[in-house]
């Protein structure tokens, strides 16, 4: 298989994928999105699917996105964040498990730094270095501490968050103080951490010598 090139645009500056979805932003601020929509992940306002990139709305003020599994999460610039597509779960953090076919405002502001490439979880970051989470909580992916779905953002005691990082069933986080935490399932495959097989349903820090490597989200 051969990279070819999307169209002519040379104003691409963001793309986030999961599955079979993308999201990508241009440098004038508009969000665009291709590929399997029958979850309404695309945000178009439909469940057709798209061979191309889609223009998403008419604001020109989107700053970042991360596609999940079947949903996706986008910031403006005004610092608000919006999501839509697959909710069974709670993972669109509205307070519901409504699907959203269009992009929808969550409560809040001062939102910086986002992540939806968990499977049916999302984790966000504000200003200030709260790190936040909800919906699938079944492996403790959430990281509150508890098995429980939560359908609105709850905050995770890991105030002092710096980088977020997600794989499908687990969240890692690097914190001012250059300690690594993980939380939620570990096993040797997910995590290369230890031969331990542990759930963590809160953040626990790992130090640089158990690991025995330079984690990934830290290079």
């Amino acid at each position: 298989m051969t990279p070819v090139q999307i169209g002519t645009d040379t104003t691409w500056t963001t793309i986030s994928s999961f599955l079979f979805h993308n999201l990508a932003l241009k440098s004038d601020g508009t969000l665009w999105a291709w590929g399997y929509n029958e979850y309404k992940q695309l945000g178009d306002g439909t469940v057709t699917n798209r061979n191309y990139p889609f223009k998403i709305g008419n604001e020109n003020t989107w700053t970042s996105v991360s596609a999940g599994a079947l949903h996706s999460l986008a910031v403006k610039t005004d610092g608000t964040l919006w999501t839509w597509g697959f909710n069974y779960y709670g993972q669109l953090g509205n307070g519901t498990t409504f699907d959203s076919y269009v992009p929808s405002q969550i409560a809040g502001d001062s939102w910086t730094s986002i992540t939806g490439t968990g499977e049916f979880y999302s984790v966000a970051q504000k200003a200030d270095h709260s790190l936040w989470s909800w919906g699938y909580n079944y492996l403790g992916e959430v990281g509150d501490g508890t098995t429980i779905e939560r359908h609105s953002p709850v905050i995770i005691d890991l105030a002092t968050a710096i980088k977020i990082n997600d794989g499908a069933a687990y969240t890692n986080s690097l914190t001012t103080d250059l300690t690594f935490s993980v939380f939620d399932k570990n096993s040797i495959a997910e995590m290369q951490f230890s031969n331990d097989n542990i759930t963590w349903t809160a953040p626990e820090a790992y130090a640089t010598s158990k690991t025995g490597f330079f984690p990934p989200m830290m290079a």
